[in-house]
């Protein structure tokens, strides 16, 4: 993440607790004047007196398309960069790549057991180990393996939902 330098004006401009949430819900999604005044409980005049500021430093883009009705407003990289919603976003993405790297490799040990387990029962039993036995041992390791895989998936398929749904 690029660093962020803090000279007096962006401290002054980071200081008001308004402006730190007009840059948070910003970073929810882009918001027009009425929508950040209904959402704050303030005038309009105070959401736009603050606006002007975030805009003045950098931390907001106008969104003035000609011939839309409305003005949105949306956050610059520098208005991202102080909300750090790109530290979540990366380890979200790593913490759901790792969970599905590990659930494969569940599945894989699931299938795997299951392929011996098939060629055992071909083979002939061991003396002096009772055959039950065993094969309730393997049956217990490659259920294992597949309530692992499944359990990882589950993971990564919430940790996917709650990027798409919180984060981004």
């Amino acid at each position: 993440m690029a660093s962020l330098k803090l000279d007096e004006e962006t401290a002054k401009v980071l200081s008001s607790d308004t402006r730190k949430e007009i840059i948070k819900s910003l970073d929810e999604r882009n918001m027009t004047v009425t929508e950040l005044s209904r959402k704050l409980g303030l005038s309009k005049s105070t959401v736009h007196e603050h606006l002007s500021k975030l805009l003045d430093s950098g931390f907001v883009n106008k969104l003035d398309e000609e011939g839309k009705k409305w003005v949105y407003y949306k956050l610059t990289k520098k208005g991202k960069d102080v909300v750090g919603n790109r530290v979540k976003k990366v380890l979200l993405f790593a913490s759901s790549a790792i969970a599905g790297i590990f659930g494969v490799q569940q599945l894989f040990s699931y299938i795997t057991a299951k392929q011996t387990m098939e060629e055992a029962a071909d083979i002939e039993p061991m003396a002096g180990v009772p055959e039950a036995t065993e094969t309730a041992v393997e049956t217990t390791n490659g259920n294992l393996h597949l309530l692992a895989a499944i359990l990882l998936f589950a993971t990564a398929a919430a940790l996917i939902t709650y990027y798409y749904k919180k984060v981004r």
